[in-house]
């Protein structure tokens, strides 16, 4: 199953559980059009709600692109009224929580996955929920494997941490710690030429 349906999917049964039978009007906004996991995100998300009140009024395709995905969202918002959840990317999420402020009902804010931006949404209450494929232990399992491999060990041949859904509620240090890179960290790619690269 595609990591991006498994997101969706885990975020739209979320979503049916918070709305209590209240019914939902959600746009969906999954990146750009025929990009890796987009069309993924909308049928986990489709799945997920069927049946259900919650509804997809419309789906939002576009770069991930924080001025795109905004003019995206303020279109839709002019086509749709009635939109009351956004439901996408973290960009999408980004762009939503920056509207949301300029009406006079605040839209719900979904995001398929984490970055900092929406951290920090979660944090003020901005967002409801995001999921975490926590990339901090993806990293320590990749170095891992890449040193059983280099001492001539057995590796596995999938091995990925669960997917975490974050809300206000679990937003805490000990959560985080193994989704965000910390706050000052900025990598540091270094460069060698080798004989054989030369050739």
């Amino acid at each position: 199953m595609c990591l991006g349906f498994r997101w969706a999917i885990n975020q739209g049964d979320i979503l049916v559980q918070w709305a209590h039978g209240k019914p939902l009007n959600v746009l969906l906004m999954p990146g750009p059009d025929n990009a890796g996991g987009s069309k993924e995100m909308v049928e986990g998300f489709r799945a997920a709600i069927a049946g259900s009140p919650v509804r997809i009024v419309d789906i939002a395709l576009g770069d991930n692109d924080i001025e795109i995905q905004r003019n995206l969202l303020q279109e839709m918002l002019e086509r749709h009224p009635e939109i009351d959840v956004v439901a996408g990317t973290a960009i999408a999420a980004e762009a939503a929580m920056g509207e949301g402020r300029n009406l006079k009902t605040p839209l719900t804010v979904v995001s398929f996955y984490l970055s900092h931006q929406v951290y920090r949404g979660l944090k003020r209450g901005r967002v409801i929920m995001a999921a975490s494929d926590q990339m901090v232990w993806q990293g320590e399992l990749a170095v891992e494997q890449a040193i059983r491999q280099l001492q001539g060990q057995s590796v596995s041949d999938n091995v990925s941490p669960p997917i975490l859904v974050m809300t206000p509620k679990n937003a805490d240090r000990e959560h985080i710690r193994r989704s965000l890179s910390p706050g000052g960290f900025r990598p540091v790619y270094f460069y060698q030429h080798t004989s054989a690269a030369k050739k």
